[in-house]
């Protein structure tokens, strides 16, 4: 009955109507894909199981192949999208494109300043036509920073966002991936309140902007920034993540003091994530090596002391601890040389 499918429910119904061993992160993904829509669901699940990412086990239960690819419509689901999309003006349709360059949430203001169009009229047509008549979107709330008003939307099905998004070329999104970025960083930097404090929370999306862009230098520093809070948060795993990225970006720039200055906060910030994970990994003394041997290239007292400190701490936990204690004393007699207390008492 079609008429009462949909949801969570129809998604775990339709996948235990045969025997599997597909778990709840499976599940809560293909939930995610689809929001339950008959249609969706049972297509999505056709084409997985057509390329070989559901295989059948020994048992002849279903379970998920060696990789899942979530991206590639299935030819009947993408045709019924087509189609929905094609009956929009062409004013909703390009408000929809941009949108979908933020994501499956998006806001409203962003929309607006990327098509220079006026916010209420925006506003308006993502909550009338587009939520109401077309059923394409819907409302989520606003957010209200500083003295700024968000709307923030999120469209009915991710699949519907997938497709605008692969419509692009790669010129295309090269563009609105910048101009999408400068306009979440002008929106939420520019406020009265502290602007790291602001901004930081949207960190991992404006590198992922200005990554797609190909702005380098904006990327970097927008991964620095999640990598920073990551670890604040205690979030070790999601801060390596970042920094590990944004290192790899910065071997793209040309050498430069600044670009040595950007590698060693992000090694220091790299040594203390590794330093937390379960056993002294060989990462945390790669990482502390490099930023030693920058330090010492840049004469930065104050940063070596730091980095000499969490060598020693590393060499400590490692039991190895005469070259513990050298290292230990050297940081000591640095600080001493520099006569800074705060470094002394460290």
């Amino acid at each position: 009955d079609l008429g009462r499918s949909g949801g969570r429910q129809f998604v775990d119904a339709l996948l235990d109507s045969e025997p599997n061993q597909l778990g709840d992160a499976f599940r809560g993904t293909l939930y995610q894909q689809t929001r339950g829509h008959p249609l969706f669901t049972v297509e999505l699940l056709r084409g997985m199981e057509e390329r070989g990412d559901l295989v059948q086990d020994g048992e002849d239960r279903w379970v998920e192949g060696p990789s899942l690819d979530w991206e590639t419509l299935p030819t009947r689901v993408e045709a019924v999208i087509a189609e929905r999309i094609g009956r929009l003006p062409e004013r909703l349709r390009e408000a929809l494109t941009v949108a979908s360059i933020e994501g499956e949430t998006f806001t409203a203001e962003v929309v607006a300043q990327v098509r220079a169009a006026d916010e209420r009229e925006v506003v308006g047509q993502l909550s009338g036509e587009l939520g109401k008549r077309y059923r394409l979107v819907s409302g989520q709330g606003l957010l209200q920073m500083g003295g700024q008003r968000l709307s923030q939307y999120r469209f009915r099905h991710i699949l519907f966002q997938k497709y605008l998004y692969s419509s692009l070329d790669e010129v295309e999104r090269v563009h609105l991936h910048e101009q999408v970025g400068t306009a979440l960083e002008g929106l939420y930097g520019a406020q009265k309140i502290a602007t790291v404090a602001a901004i930081a929370p949207m960190a991992p999306q404006l590198a992922r902007h200005f990554e797609e862009a190909r702005i380098a230098e904006k990327a970097i520093h927008y991964l620095h920034q999640a990598g920073e809070r990551a670890l604040q948060l205690f979030a070790y795993q999601e801060a390596i993540t970042h920094l590990t990225r944004a290192l790899e970006l910065l071997l793209d720039l040309p050498d430069s003091p600044e670009r040595a200055q950007h590698e060693l906060g992000l090694q220091l910030a790299l040594g203390v994530a590794w330093m937390t994970t379960a056993a002294p990994a060989p990462e945390v003394e790669k990482a502390y090596t490099r930023a030693r041997e920058l330090c010492r290239q840049m004469g930065e007292t104050s940063q070596l002391c730091r980095v000499l400190g969490g060598l020693s701490v590393f060499y400590f936990v490692r039991a190895e601890h005469q070259r513990a204690r050298e290292l230990a004393e050297e940081a000591l007699s640095l600080a001493q040389s520099a006569n800074d207390p705060l470094l002394q008492a460290q």
